[in-house]
């Protein structure tokens, strides 16, 4: 009975975390935890090289004039500036309407939906400003270059059909853009081996938590509160070193 209360008091006692033999459990599979990180970069990479299909971006800029004459004119004034703001958001709905989108497949003979098309497309206003940055991202620059321009030619149609006092103006034209936008071999790498890492962590983290067993004399001395006396050496092993002995003989 008094060991019992022993036993459970050295149990409560342990109930806090022994960060000390986590990390002598951590530094045992050093090797382990390094080998999972390069398979994890290695797999990652690999299939983000290989599976993932790259996407290119082409960008143009648009600026929408509310008909109070020149660049300067139109922002000469906090209210006008809080105005041209609300316009271009008003704008930004009527590019990616479905008018707009379904006349810009029909004229790139583009087998695609207008839906899926305008989630390729991304629209942003500069801040203080009456622009509208218009982004397209496809499987290749070139052709999201055709579409963003082919968007910007219909959208300012559109755009002066619904509001004749709106006279917008192409800024920049979208060019092709070699460098893809995505994926992120590199990126996608590090993630795979922080992860791979992570997860043998977290393995030998949980063993040791889940691991009650009596390794040590200390342990005995701590968890039953009886002295230890004497050891019994492992007969098994000292068979086994003899045999290993006497192999190395013959």
């Amino acid at each position: 009975m008094e060991t019992e209360q022993r036993i459970q008091q050295a149990v409560q006692e342990e109930d806090t975390i022994d960060l000390q033999e986590i990390f002598w459990a951590l530094r045992r599979k050093l090797w382990l935890i390094i080998l999972a990180a390069v398979i994890g970069m290695g797999a990652a990479g690999a299939y983000s090289y290989f599976m993932i299909s790259p996407t290119y971006s082409s960008t143009s800029l648009i600026y929408i004039d509310g008909g109070s004459g020149s660049i300067s004119g139109a922002i000469s004034s906090l209210t006008d500036l809080q105005i041209g703001e609300a316009l271009t958001a008003d704008y930004s709905v009527i590019i990616k309407s479905r008018p707009v989108l379904e006349e810009v497949i029909n004229n790139l003979g583009l087998n695609i939906s207008y839906k899926s098309l305008a989630n390729l497309i991304s629209i942003s206003t500069p801040t203080d400003t009456r622009m509208l940055r218009i982004t397209v991202t496809a499987g290749d620059p070139q052709t999201a270059m055709r579409i963003v321009n082919e968007l910007d030619e219909v959208c300012i149609w559109r755009i002066q059909e619904l509001v004749s006092s709106v006279t917008p103006q192409i800024v920049e034209e979208g060019v092709e853009e070699p460098q893809k936008v995505s994926p992120s071999n590199t990126k996608n790498a590090l993630m795979g081996g922080f992860l791979a890492a992570a997860l043998v962590i977290a393995v030998c983290v949980i063993r040791v938590l889940l691991n009650d067993t009596l390794k040590t004399d200390e342990d005995v001395e701590r968890y039953i509160g009886l002295p230890v006396l004497c050891e019994i050496p492992d007969d098994n092993a000292g068979k086994a070193h003899k045999r290993t002995h006497r192999r190395k003989k013959k």
